[in-house]
């Protein structure tokens, strides 16, 4: 789970196809997820289920107006952990991983029974 509510910028764009098109062909590994919306205790969560490389990746976040919200928070009981602190789980790291490297942190963070 990650918890929204820090101050970093952000920015979601929607493309056309030949804006698309032209971003494609810089390079880069793409980060593919669908996502859902899910309210959970009145909280509205995104669920960002990956594909690919990261395929067995679940993300669940959802947005506060601060830190101390963020904090106050309980995690919702259909969370396995919180990675919200995590470099670790940001898109720009998660686009460098293979299959064998989600694996291999998921192991490194919650344990040798992580399994993708």
């Amino acid at each position: 789970m990650r918890r929204g509510g820090d101050p970093q910028a952000r920015t979601n764009l929607v493309l056309n196809e030949a804006e698309y098109d032209l971003l494609r062909r810089l390079g880069g590994r793409p980060v593919v997820k669908d996502r859902y919306d899910y309210v959970f205790r009145g909280r509205r969560y995104g669920i960002d289920v990956f594909q690919g490389e990261l395929e067995g990746l679940v993300l669940a976040e959802v947005e506060c107006e601060s830190r101390e919200e963020a904090a106050a928070l309980p995690p919702p009981d259909f969370a396995a952990a919180d990675v919200t602190a995590d470099p670790a789980f940001t898109g720009g790291h998660l686009a460098t991983l293979t299959t064998a490297g989600l694996s291999s942190l998921l192991q490194s963070r919650f344990g040798a029974t992580a399994e993708i």
